[in-house]
């Protein structure tokens, strides 16, 4: 039995190991963990030396036990090369050699994926499928032990032939050059650990033991909702994305919050969608703003709310200093004919103070929704798998100047509130009483 506290801890402590060994590879590294302990396949996909292979070869070391397997796809790479041999002895009996093959992994990495020959690539759809067999001649279909199949290629596939094994790697992400100059020198200059030797390892049983935990995780109906929400939303602007990824994705939410001892997956999860819901580069952004604006809501849409309340504050206030001020200032005084024109000035003061409550609630409504945001960010900085998250969506809008607007109008409308209940019942007004 498992230290489920300790295990995780030893996650953290491989994400940082791996992350001191690699620059600017914080996501790509997040997502192995998860994509591994889900038992998942990833994709690299990334111009020639950006070290997709490098990354992928140096992670199969997290693996304390069990075999894993490393093939360079070519035009002309054979079958027994990824799937093992078979020869007859010499009594002319049929011996397979599984060895050394993906027949016989734990883990499996594969670079230049899609150019395998026909035979090859429809071993590999069965091979990275949830039921993991390869159809052995002979032997019929052979289960094997494959837990995540991790793939690199300098380009996605663009045959519709391919699309099925495309799908089967639920989480594809770009990998980058190295972006930030300090970053870029730190490399150039090796001042870093470029030793591909891990200390941090994991057996086959944590890993098993992570994958089944993780099934315990509650998901709710919300972020189901949510969920489907995002589908919906990518299906209108013609992203494919099949069931199958999105059930796969599931899981990998699952495991996330059991790595961020949570027994509940929460809404910072769902950023990890974005590594999994698109087919071409030009769809990433799309999606990253879909689930941006599932999570957080429409800033465009804030900051309209924020000018409409603005610009109605302001007529508001204008009108009070134009129409209603005089009146304001009454006190008693008993003069029957003018009591039509105090009813009527009464009912505007009445009409501003409820103008004066829409107002409010429209700017509390951004506060709101402002302090929602707060939280969600806070929950996305103890993520353990969202390092590189860095938005702030009210970075544009004046907080401070809408906390100064809703104490102006709740000082207004209490004073107004005031007047009512002082002077509500008057029937007459005199424009002559003395101020």
């Amino acid at each position: 039995m498992f230290n489920k506290n300790h295990l995780i801890d030893k996650v953290k402590t491989s994400m940082m190991e791996l992350n001191n060994k690699q620059i600017e590879r914080e996501e790509e590294i997040s997502m192995l963990i998860l994509t591994l302990f889900a038992k998942k396949n990833l994709l690299f996909v990334g111009e020639p030396g950006v070290s997709k292979t490098g990354l992928l070869d140096m992670f199969l070391g997290v693996l304390s036990d069990g075999n894993t397997f490393k093939c360079t796809i070519k035009d002309d790479t054979k079958y027994e090369e990824l799937f093992g041999d078979r020869y007859f002895d010499e009594s002319g009996k049929m011996i397979y050699d599984f060895s050394n093959s993906m027949i016989d992994a734990h883990i499996a990495r594969l670079d230049e994926i899609w150019k395998g020959n026909s035979k090859i690539l429809n071993s590999l759809l069965s091979a990275t499928s949830n039921y993991r067999v390869v159809d052995i001649r002979g032997k019929g279909e052979v289960k094997i032990p494959n837990i995540s199949t991790f793939a690199a290629s300098n380009e996605l596939p663009t045959d519709q032939a391919l699309e099925a094994l495309h799908d089967r790697f639920i989480v594809a992400m770009i990998v980058k050059p190295i972006k930030d100059n300090e970053n870029w020198l730190k490399f150039i200059s090796r001042r870093y650990d470029k030793s591909p030797i891990l200390q941090n390892k994991f057996s086959l049983a944590e890993i098993e033991y992570i994958y089944k935990e993780s099934f315990k995780v509650q998901i709710d109906i919300s972020i189901y909702k949510t969920i489907l929400s995002i589908k919906n939303k990518i299906k209108s602007i013609n992203i494919a994305c099949s069931d199958r990824r999105f059930d796969g994705a599931i899981e990998i939410l699952q495991v996330s919050a059991f790595l961020n001892r949570r027994d509940y997956v929460d809404e910072t999860e769902l950023f990890l969608l974005v590594h999994m819901l698109w087919k071409l580069e030009t769809d990433i952004e799309k999606v990253y703003k879909i689930i941006f604006e599932e999570i957080f809501g429409n800033l465009d849409e804030v900051k309209k709310v924020v000018i409409y309340n603005e610009n109605r504050m302001n007529k508001l206030l204008g009108y009070k200093d134009g129409h209603l001020k005089d009146f304001l200032k009454f006190r008693k005084s008993f003069d029957h004919s003018l009591k039509e024109l105090f009813e009527n000035q009464l009912e505007q003061v009445k009409s501003f103070q409820n103008e004066l409550d829409i107002v409010i609630n429209g700017f509390q409504s951004v506060m709101s929704h402002y302090e929602t945001v707060i939280d969600i960010e806070k929950n996305i900085a103890k993520n353990l798998f969202l390092p590189n998250y860095k938005n702030h969506i009210y970075g544009n809008i004046d907080i401070v100047a809408i906390k100064n607007h809703l104490s102006l109008l709740n000082l207004e409308y209490q004073n107004i509130k005031e007047w009512l209940d002082e002077n509500s019942q008057l029937y007459v007004y005199n424009s002559k009483v003395s101020r």
